[in-house]
Order: C-alpha cells, then sequence, then structure tokens
C-alpha cells in the first residue's frame, strides 16, 4: 500500500494519476514509459530548432515497440514554460518530431515583457512506428524576436506492454484540426469541429471493460473586439465531461494566442468505441477561435488473444481539487491513498488545471508542480510559470 500526494499552486485543479505497472496473476505486464527534463533549455529562433539542455543537444526521449508486435504507436507529451527573450511582442511555435514526422505545432503570444511567463503542452500519438524511435520538442518563434523555452519535460508511452515474455498492444487513437480553425460563441458549449460539421474525435477501442486516458492540446484567440474574452472547454468522452479549463483573453485584434492542456480519465466503461471530444463554450459571450487542436486518448484495458477469457488493466486512478484561494507559497493538495503497486513501478502522473489571481490589477506570477510522496520517497516535477495579469 502506498500514498501518492500532489501539490500544485493553483486555484482549481483536476489531478490524473495514471499507474503504467500492474500485476496480473504471477506475471507483472509493464508499459516502458520514458521521461527527459530540462531546466535551462534554449532560445529559438526564426528557425525551428530542437530544444537543448543549455545547448547542449541532449534533451529528448526515447520510445521502442517490441518486434513481436512489429508497428505501433506512441503517444508523446511535452509540458514547459516560455518567456520572450527580448522586449518586442512575438509569438513562440512548438512541436514534436521523431526527424520523420512532426505533430501539429502549439503556439503563444508573449508580450514585450521578458517577465512575461507563459504555460505550454504539446500532444501528439505518433503511429506506425517500428523498433526504437527519439522525440525530440523543437521551437522558433513567428517574428524571430526570440522566445526561450525552459523547464520542459518530454514523456514518451508506447502503446504496448510486455511481461517479458508475451508482447501486447494498447489500443489507442487520436484527432487533430489540421489548420482548421473552429468559432463558437455559445454559451452552452458546442462540440469543437476539424472540418464544416465535422467533429474533432478520437475513436478509442476498448477491447474490455475499462478506462481510458484522454490528452487534449489546442490553441485559441478572440475573434475580434475590444472587451476581455473569457472561454471555457470541457474534455469529453461519450458527451460526458472528464475535464475542464478555462483561459481569459486579451482582445488586441484576435492577436492573443493562448495555449489550453486537458487532461482526464474515463471509467467505468463497457467494451467498445469511445469518442474523444473537445467542448468549447463561450463564457464572456464573445466569439472565441479554437486551433491548432488535438485529443488523444489510450485504451487502459488489454487482453491476450490466445486466451480469450483472460484479461488485464493498467490501473489508473484521478483525483479532483476544489476550488481554493491560495496565500503565496503554498499548495493544493490532492491525496489519493491505499494504491497497491509492484516496488519499483513507473508512476505517470498528469494534472490539468485553470488559475486565476485574487487581487484586482495586481499582477502576478503563478509557479506550479507536481508533487508525490511515497512513503519516505518524494518526487517533485518540473516547476512552470505563468503571468497572471490581475484584471
Amino acid at each position: 500500500m502506498r500514498s501518492l500526494q500532489t501539490v500544485c499552486a493553483v486555484r482549481f485543479g483536476v489531478f490524473a494519476f495514471l499507474l503504467l505497472v500492474m500485476v496480473a496473476q504471477a506475471q507483472p505486464f509493464s508499459l516502458s514509459a520514458n521521461r527527459a527534463a530540462t531546466t535551462t533549455g534554449s532560445s529559438a529562433t526564426a528557425v525551428w530548432a530542437n530544444v537543448t539542455d543549455g545547448g547542449v543537444d541532449s534533451f529528448t526521449v526515447s520510445a521502442t515497440i517490441p518486434a513481436f508486435l512489429g508497428t505501433g504507436n506512441v503517444l508523446v507529451m511535452a509540458s514547459f514554460s516560455a518567456n520572450a527573450a527580448t522586449a518586442v511582442t512575438d509569438t513562440g511555435q512548438w512541436r514534436l518530431t521523431d526527424g520523420t514526422t512532426t505533430s501539429n505545432e502549439i503556439v503563444r503570444t508573449l508580450s514585450s515583457n521578458t517577465n512575461d511567463q507563459g504555460i505550454a503542452t504539446v500532444t501528439w500519438l505518433f503511429t506506425g512506428v517500428a523498433g526504437t524511435k527519439t522525440y525530440h520538442l523543437q521551437h522558433k518563434t513567428l517574428l524571430g524576436n526570440g522566445v526561450t523555452t525552459h523547464n520542459a519535460t518530454l514523456v514518451a508511452l508506447p502503446l504496448a506492454v510486455s511481461n517479458g515474455v508475451t508482447d501486447l498492444a494498447l489500443a489507442g487513437a487520436a484527432d487533430n484540426t489540421g489548420a482548421y480553425e473552429y468559432a463558437s460563441a455559445s454559451a452552452t458549449g458546442e462540440t469543437v469541429e476539424k472540418a464544416a460539421g465535422i467533429d474533432l474525435s478520437a475513436a478509442i477501442a476498448l477491447p474490455r471493460p475499462g478506462r481510458i486516458f484522454v490528452a487534449a492540446a489546442l490553441n485559441c484567440r478572440p475573434a475580434a473586439g475590444a472587451a476581455l474574452h473569457v472561454a471555457q472547454w470541457e474534455l469529453q468522452v461519450d458527451g460526458v465531461t472528464i475535464s475542464t479549463t478555462r483561459r481569459t483573453m486579451q482582445a488586441a485584434g484576435g492577436n492573443d494566442r493562448g495555449a489550453v492542456t486537458l487532461y482526464g480519465l474515463a471509467e467505468g466503461l463497457a467494451t467498445g468505441t469511445h469518442h474523444a471530444t473537445i467542448l468549447a463554450k463561450s463564457v464572456s459571450g464573445q466569439t472565441i477561435i479554437t486551433f491548432n487542436a488535438v485529443v488523444a486518448g489510450i485504451a487502459l484495458s488489454f487482453d491476450d488473444d490466445g486466451v480469450a477469457s483472460a484479461y488485464y488493466q493498467l490501473p489508473a486512478w484521478v483525483a479532483t481539487g476544489t476550488n481554493s484561494l491560495l496565500a503565496p507559497s503554498t499548495g493544493d493538495t490532492v491525496t489519493k491513498s491505499g494504491l497497491v503497486y509492484a516496488a519499483g513501478a513507473n508512476v505517470f502522473l498528469a494534472s490539468s488545471y485553470y488559475s486565476q489571481t485574487t487581487v484586482t490589477n495586481t499582477a502576478q506570477t503563478g509557479s506550479f508542480r507536481l508533487y508525490a510522496s511515497v512513503g519516505s520517497t518524494a518526487y517533485t516535477s518540473q516547476t512552470e510559470s505563468r503571468s497572471l495579469s490581475g484584471g
């Protein structure tokens, strides 16, 4: 029995725990996830380049699809902080690549102030992967004025499990909007589309009853107007909301491009195909543009085709934080106790949340991290920072 605790300095949070090792009968099936992190980071120019660790091109993560499976899929996720490197407003651009295939890019506007800190994530499902692939996070800027990417983390999850004897594939699927931009002013919410009249939807085939982990990343901007725009996005599976986030955008002629992240866990699902979608709501009533959206899901149950009655599940837990007003340097703590897993197991923690200042007209910078404690052992993620206007 072990206890995991997360601490995140946020006003509202959804904390998703995904455990990547399970014990099935006498044989433990494991998912060989890998991660990499860099604190120093590097500065971008107008040309795509790898994010480095202070100039050393070692910030990479690898994943392997077992030879027995032939080909498979790999879910890669990156999270990071960024700030303008000069006193000129610019838009940072980020993408994932394996050297051949590249993801959709995620962008974020950073104002002409090196203290304007932003947080963003990139999510992509690389398909048809054979053997071992190495993945990079790349960046550039729209105008070439410079953006620094730092405190970055890369995680690669090959959709395959093994017990040392048997290799089994995990089902997964993804969808993206490509170059399409979806406009909505609905206060009750509309499903984001990838083309006119066609929903953005990842169809995940669950081979046996169980759970699905879903990750999404998107960009947003106001359509026009002089007022602040406030929008909300909900991650849904089969129309049921599993995660929610919000963002406030300056009007700025529609040029304030923000980045949004959603993680969630759908539980108690029956065998069959389930659809992961994104619901967009306009809280302030103006038209909001959603673009560069990606949604990806992993089925956490799997079976051995040779034994029709046998199937397994990767253990996973989700805990939801409450609205909380926090004093400086304190954290919103969510504890999940009594988790049972093998010694030496790898644990994947994902958190999505939204935050706001509590003092009117006072700009602040929020810091966010995941903290996991297991007995006397503790793990702390990279600390990400975001500037909040205080409006």
